[in-house]
């Protein structure tokens, strides 16, 4: 096991961190569970970004570490996702956010797995790693105006809604590029 690949498998028991610190700011007066909850995610999006890089850099990038690690991120995002659902950090209409996420991710993960059957390995795609990003970038603005929320109530409003407004454009970059690439996939299967 290679450490860009233990980068990315470090995302999965982060998720659980983060997870309890939401769930913990619910409990605990003050922000030091919405921070915690905060600089684990961060932490854990950076390696998204380390480990592809130390692959690359260190030419060991591998099939496991192209499969793992777009897993990896699913998995975070959504987690992440319900865990701020359950607090009530994203609006009612989060969880239809949440569900084409989810949908998404699933056709895409399928898609891999018969290419591999048929020997292919499907790495990410540009827009897929955009979308992943952007997804990223807006759930830390929303935690961001959990945190600052008592602090400064018309920036947190700010950071909070262009975080959803972020979220839905990822969700539609997400929704296209999936379509995009059960379109190309179907397109090689008939012209080889």
């Amino acid at each position: 096991m290679n450490l860009p690949n233990l980068l990315s498998l470090s995302r999965i028991p982060l998720l659980f961190l983060i997870v309890a610190a939401l769930q913990l700011s619910q409990f605990f007066e003050g922000k030091a569970a919405i921070i915690t909850a905060l600089l684990l995610f961060m932490i854990a999006s950076l390696t998204d970004w380390f480990d592809g890089y130390l692959a690359r850099r260190a030419g060991v990038v591998s099939d496991f570490g192209k499969c793992i690690d777009p897993i990896t991120d699913k998995f975070l995002v959504i987690g992440v996702l319900i865990g701020m659902q359950t607090v009530s950090l994203l609006p009612d209409w989060g969880l239809w956010i949440i569900l084409l996420i989810l949908l998404r991710e699933l056709m895409v993960t399928a898609l891999r797995q018969i290419a591999s059957y048929q020997g292919q390995i499907l790495s990410s795609a540009k827009d897929g790693k955009w979308k992943a990003g952007l997804q990223m970038f807006a759930i830390c603005l929303i935690i961001v105006a959990q945190a600052i929320e008592a602090q400064e109530s018309g920036l947190a409003s700010v950071l909070d809604q262009l975080g959803l407004l972020l979220l839905i454009g990822a969700t539609g970059l997400g929704l296209t590029s999936g379509i995009r690439y059960w379109l190309e996939y179907a397109l090689k299967r008939r012209h080889p």
